[in-house]
C-alpha cells in the first residue's frame, strides 16, 4: 500500500500522526484514532473520517 503512517509525541505530551502518500495518484486514509488537528491546515479531524491524501501527500494530525 502506498500509505505510510508513523507516529510520536510532542513536547506537549500529545500524539502526533503522519500520513505519507507514497504514490503519484490520490489516496484516503481510514482516520480511525482519537479526534485530532490536522497541523498544516489548522483544520479539525473526527474520529472515524476519511481523510484525503493529494499524490505525494502530507497529513500531519495532532490528537486532542
Amino acid at each position: 500500500r502506498s500509505i505510510i503512517m508513523k507516529e510520536g509525541m510532542n513536547e506537549h505530551n500529545k500524539i502526533v500522526r503522519y500520513f505519507f502518500n507514497y504514490s503519484s495518484k490520490p489516496n484516503t486514509v481510514n482516520y480511525t484514532f482519537g479526534n485530532g488537528r490536522e497541523l498544516l491546515l489548522d483544520k479539525a479531524v473526527n474520529k472515524n473520517s476519511v481523510m484525503d491524501l493529494e499524490p505525494w501527500g502530507l497529513k500531519i494530525i495532532e490528537e486532542q
